[in-house]
């Protein structure tokens, strides 16, 4: 199979093999945006190159993952990676809810404080007060 890229994105096409043992051919494309809050998104000057393994944000296996990488042979949806620093809406918080909204696709999720998870002989696993934040 021959393949040309004729966009600014970076791009990778590669041959595996589909469930029944057929080939597949894949082509991985990467977009990268800006976001400036109250206004359209907006292709970057610079489009980041292909992440051809997974990246973490420490020690692989130590840590959580910061990129996946983009060869998957399928993957029939988009991944959104928002690496970003949540504040709180008030000058010390327990805890608040933050999310990200593309197109449709929205997701939530709610930032707590310090705590963590501690059991009790009776009570089994609880999670211990969370301490206010700043």
């Amino acid at each position: 199979m021959q393949f040309t890229n004729n966009t600014p994105f970076p791009s990778l096409c590669f041959e595996s093999t589909g469930p029944e043992g057929c080939p597949v051919h894949t082509v991985v494309v990467r977009a990268t945006a800006t976001i400036v809050p109250a206004a359209p998104l907006s292709l970057a000057d610079e489009q980041l190159p292909l992440k051809l393994t997974d990246c973490y944000f420490g020690k692989p296996g130590a840590s959580s993952l910061k990129y996946p990488s983009d060869l998957s042979p399928f993957k029939p949806k988009t991944d959104i990676v928002v690496i970003a620093t949540a504040y709180p809406p008030a000058r010390q918080s327990r805890g608040w809810k933050i999310g990200v909204k593309v197109g449709q696709h929205e997701k939530s999720l709610l930032v707590l404080g310090e705590c963590y998870w501690q059991k009790s002989f009776l009570l089994g696993w609880r999670m211990s007060p969370v301490t206010p934040v700043s």
